[in-house]
């Protein structure tokens, strides 16, 4: 696979308007970033709400770690294979040889030298964001108390309160991240489970210490 192949697919893909699912949008990224970076993050990864962050960067993860790069060696191989799997899928959004000539360029960096990238992000408008998906998980991420209270007392009375979003967190992992101590302790005054653990392992005192609430660790411990 020609390296200047590879440039015009990532230009087509940056100003495609074909329909493309987020699980595209982040394979997408992540062989982008295998392909002009390194196999898999080298940056910690992004906080608990930073979900588009945290998506990217959990996608470029799995790929380098998955059994497609997994058994390569070198780092000239995996950024082959990167640039290959990236032509496939921009094929599968219409892409064929000869198009996207026009390069994506980012500002100058220090010395003067553009890099290569995708100029539109492959997340940034189109991105359904999917991580909350109750009343609960909003407001316990406004820290609203007030709305907290009143919808528990309407119409969220009997609402499961350990629901997860998609990405594994709970109404009480989220207040508890951003130190919303307020709706904190409305959720565990309607019996919301503690020690239940997001997808890294982590209960809501996990997340308190983390985070430096030394408030919120008195409370949940």
């Amino acid at each position: 696979m020609s390296l200047a192949t590879f440039e015009r697919a990532v230009a087509f893909v940056s100003s495609s308007n074909a329909p493309t699912s987020n699980e595209q949008k982040l394979r997408l990224y992540a062989l982008y970033k295998a392909a002009t970076a390194s196999r898999t993050p080298t940056t910690p990864r992004p906080g608990l709400l930073d979900f588009a962050g945290r998506a990217k960067w959990d996608a470029w993860d799995r790929l380098g770690k998955g059994d497609e790069f997994a058994r390569l060696g070198r780092e000239d191989e995996v950024k082959e294979r990167a640039r290959r799997a990236y032509v496939d899928e921009a094929r599968k959004l219409g892409f064929s040889e000869g198009e996207g000539e026009a390069e994506a360029l980012t500002e100058p960096r220090e010395g003067g030298k553009k890099e290569r990238m995708v100029a539109v992000s492959v997340l940034e408008d189109s991105f359904v964001d999917e991580a909350s998906p109750s009343r609960i998980h909003e407001l316990a991420i406004a820290g609203d108390v007030a709305g907290l209270e009143a919808f528990l007392a309407g119409e969220g009375k009997g609402a499961d309160l350990n629901e997860r979003d998609s990405y594994g967190f709970a109404p009480l992992h989220l207040a508890t991240d951003r130190g919303h101590a307020g709706v904190v302790k409305v959720l565990l005054a309607h019996g919301v489970d503690r020690s239940l653990s997001d997808e890294d392992g982590n209960t809501a005192l996990d997340l308190a210490r983390l985070a430096e609430h030394d408030d919120l660790v008195a409370l949940l411990s």
